[in-house]
């Protein structure tokens, strides 16, 4: 980002004075393809689409020369299942049922990639049917595949520490959790321990065991007390998204940092692990074994934030991360805790698709698609709610017949029209903050796709942030007298429910914080603050990032809400960081 870029930026928030960016209103007539890299800045984009949130699409020429377009495609265009099932076909892949719905989405089950493309080709020999149905791989982290094999899962090795602390009585509280069409294979430990299935590769369903195991066979598992150095020696995990009351028995506490824990007990963990909904796995160790605080992450081509173009060494180079969206705090945060992403791969055959919905946390998102079509449909901001039905709830399906029910969908016809466009292999979509879409594959396909949060949509973020803490207040009004801790409940309602809330997103713009902060503690020179000039990083977009950061964490302090969040497990308490924050963005006003 340039001096000129920034200013434009800070300029553009001031008038929104703390609003979310792109409310309601209008839908565009078009969505702008932007044809060549060469003729198309960072600045470009940033002012044209980036700060307005509207759509735009990138040709096939910004992804030419990804490794993914090469090697996970035929000559003629189609998916290459050889390559794939030679690369990842022991990986364990989420896979969701399209013709099947549940709410508003699909249930999801999890195989190996190579039983599901061993699916996708019988489902194209039977003329594009199944009757398994319509499956759709989605979600599929390929950065945390890891090692396919369960001796080296801590997930797996964690579910049979469990299970081999359960009786066999307990068993049946375990087997209504899992699918019935998993294989088995023997349980460590125990002799009498049941067999636990494969499909608990998954930390999903390593988590769903888990939320459905008998609260009498946790004690018995792991009896843990940070407060009791009378056990046996100490040892370090990472954890995120934990809250005791889900394992009431485990007594925890985080280290300063946030991200570390120390444990004691009379077994010792050899790995801590964050599960999917925010439940501690753990796997026993002897006190002479090293301890493993995560899993070895494979090698891929991401760049290493903050210094657009340094690659992780690959001999796949699946992807290059375009300058365009290389400002992302999202997956930043997430590498820094080296944890989770929110970097994905989709793939299925002609007819798979998305129901109509908004991103997490009403994030950006961008998405290539590296062989087949796809169909868009977008709403802007607001225009959603003339699509609720009489109940309130928004539609599965927008291009359901029942929308024409006038008297199912009263609002209907307040509803623009939906801007439609049709992507083509190689070219590259840009989802605005909080624009509601619905996503059809014209072809077999292949996508890749990033959910990404930065300065420009944080407000939007917090925006979204309280009304769902507000909808999760409404739900448990009546128990707000009775309830002991109350807040504290909802708070951890609301984390099950969005995967964030008020405690972990202050981390959140902690954690960046602290890295934007150190990074203009270094690049202060009078004639450093270009950095990186018209790529999107830099000392500039550090302190523009500082004055976005600055300006939301000032209203997340002053919400009575989090006020009432236990600021003790805060290495640095909010009003501190936002003292720091306004001192730098004060200082850094006229650079």
């Amino acid at each position: 980002m340039d001096r000129e870029t920034r200013a434009f930026a800070e300029s553009h928030f001031r008038r929104l004075r703390g609003r979310p960016a792109g409310g309601a209103g209008a839908t565009p007539g078009r969505v702008d393809f932007i044809e060549s890299p060469d003729s198309f800045s960072y600045a470009d984009f940033f002012k044209g689409y980036l700060l307005p949130n509207v759509p735009c699409v990138f040709s096939s020429s910004f992804t030419e020369g990804w490794g993914s377009r090469r090697r996970w495609v035929t000559p003629g265009g189609k998916p290459a299942f050889e390559h794939l099932l030679r690369n990842y076909g022991d990986v364990v892949v989420p896979v969701a049922n399209c013709g099947v719905q549940e709410y508003n989405s699909n249930p999801k089950e999890h195989m190996l990639l190579r039983d599901y493309i061993s699916y996708w080709e019988d489902y194209i020999q039977g003329g594009y049917s199944s009757p398994r149905g319509c499956l759709y791989l989605k979600d599929w982290h390929l950065c945390r595949a890891g090692h396919a094999a369960s001796g080296g899962n801590p997930c797996v090795l964690a579910a049979r520490t469990i299970l081999a602390g359960c009786t066999p009585s307990d068993w049946p509280h375990l087997a209504c959790a899992l699918p019935v069409s998993c294989a088995a294979v023997p349980a460590q430990g125990r002799s009498d321990a049941p067999r636990l299935p494969q499909a608990l590769h998954h930390p999903a369903l390593l988590t769903h065991v888990l939320g459905r195991l008998p609260s009498k066979a946790v004690p018995d598992l792991c009896s843990i007390s940070i407060t009791d150095q009378r056990l046996a020696c100490p040892v370090q995990g990472r954890l995120l998204w934990f809250d005791h009351t889900l394992l009431p028995p485990w007594e925890l506490q985080r280290r300063p940092s946030g991200t570390c824990l120390t444990l004691v007990g009379s077994h010792t963990p050899s790995a801590l692990f964050p599960c999917s909904e925010g439940v501690l796995g753990c796997c026993v160790r002897s006190p002479t074994q090293q301890c493993a605080g995560h899993k070895q992450r494979p090698t891929y081509s991401h760049p290493n934030h903050l210094v657009q173009g340094t690659e992780d060494a690959s001999a796949e180079d699946v992807f290059t991360l375009p300058v365009y969206f290389s400002s992302d705090w999202l997956n930043e945060y997430w590498d820094a805790l080296d944890v989770d992403d929110y970097r994905f791969i989709y793939m299925g055959p002609a007819g798979t698709w998305s129901p109509f919905h908004a991103d997490i946390f009403r994030s950006f998102s961008w998405s290539v698609n590296i062989c087949g079509r796809k169909k868009w449909f977008f709403f802007p901001p607001g225009q959603e709610e003339a699509l609720r039905d009489c109940h309130g709830a928004l539609p599965y399906d927008v291009t359901s017949p029942a929308l024409l029910d006038s008297r199912l969908y009263p609002m209907r016809k307040h509803c623009s029209p939906p801007l439609e466009l049709t992507q083509e292999a190689g070219e590259m979509v840009f989802v605005p903050s909080g624009w509601h879409h619905q996503v059809h594959n014209l072809e077999d396909t292949i996508s890749i796709n990033h959910n990404w949060v930065n300065g420009c949509n944080l407000a939007s973020m917090w925006h979204f942030l309280q009304q769902e803490l507000r909808a999760v207040q409404r739900e448990v009004s009546q128990w707000r007298d009775t309830m002991p801790d109350w807040d504290r409940h909802c708070q951890v309602i609301m984390r099950s429910c969005s995967g964030i809330n008020f405690e972990e997103f202050y981390h959140f713009l902690k954690i960046i914080a602290e890295r934007r902060l150190l990074l203009l503690a270094k690049e202060m020179g009078p004639g450093d603050m270009e950095g990186s000039a018209g790529s999107g990083l830099g000392p500039q977009q550090a302190a523009f990032d500082v004055s976005r950061i600055a300006e939301v964490l000032a209203s997340v302090v002053a919400h009575p809400d989090f006020q009432r969040v236990d600021a003790s497990v805060f290495s640095l308490q909010p009003g501190e960081l936002l003292q720091q924050l306004e001192e730098v963005v004060a200082a850094t006003a006229s650079l």
